[in-house]
């Protein structure tokens, strides 16, 4: 099969969707290339399962690979990070198209955002350390996001409980400037920090240019918005349930 067919078949079985359903990197880059990877998994009969744990193993490599102080193992951890992702979106591809649902998918699938999370955010520290030193100005900033964003996964996952328990449908209305609420809300969590920052440390340390800095801060600055509307709406749904 061709490229384009591979893509094809991979989307018509496993369709996106609207992208607000999706983070910013797995729809627009990482699903983007998903479909291959699939259709390979697919072809091998790797089960969705497996293919989670590579995506474990993915990005443990990747985070260890990213925290030593050489720059070319580092872009190979980039690599190996970015893999990780890939990995995610194609263990629920797989399943969708063969079918192959366990009662375990979920719960390692949600181990293994637990267990990778934190060892970028570690990662990064480092790398940041490495280039710029005990810079606080830095280094704070990423400890406070990482923080943040384990405290935002925890109220989503509340929020997502709700939305299971009482079988509610989240809705997305669509107006002219959603795309743009879209990419200021979403490009900042993760997976899109942990996926971004990496790449814009690495092309800062090349260039010279400060891209993280601004990235790190408008991040910081979208999350303390965020984050108590997103905590009164949770718990008023849990107030009036």
């Amino acid at each position: 099969m061709s490229i384009s067919s591979i893509y094809k078949f991979v989307r018509k079985t496993s369709p996106l969707g609207d992208y607000r359903n999706n983070s910013f990197v797995g729809h627009f880059i990482s699903s983007q290339i998903s479909p291959f990877f699939t259709y390979f998994f697919i072809k091998k009969s790797v089960i969705p399962n497996v293919i989670t744990v590579f995506m474990i193993l993915s990005g443990i490599i990747g985070a260890i690979l990213f925290s030593v102080d050489n720059i070319y193992i580092k872009i190979v951890g980039v690599i190996f990070i970015n893999l990780w992702f890939i990995f995610d979106c194609s263990d629920g591809e797989v399943a969708r198209i063969t079918k192959k649902f366990s009662s375990m998918g979920k719960e390692i699938d949600f181990a293994a955002h637990i267990i990778n999370h934190p060892l970028f955010f570690i990662s990064i520290v480092l790398t940041v350390y490495q280039f710029y030193g005990y810079d606080e100005l830095l280094i704070y900033p990423v400890i406070i996001i990482g923080v943040l964003d384990v405290f935002y996964r925890g109220i989503a996952s509340l929020d997502l409980i709700y939305n299971i328990k009482f079988k509610k449908e989240v809705v997305n209305k669509k107006d002219r400037i959603g795309f743009i609420r879209y990419v200021v809300s979403n490009g900042t969590k993760t997976p899109n920090f942990v996926i971004f920052t990496p790449l814009l440390l690495i092309f800062d340390y090349a260039t010279g240019f400060n891209l993280m800095l601004y990235y790190t801060f408008f991040t910081l600055f979208i999350m303390v918005l965020i984050i108590p509307r997103v905590i009164y709406y949770t718990v008023k749904k849990f107030v009036n349930c």
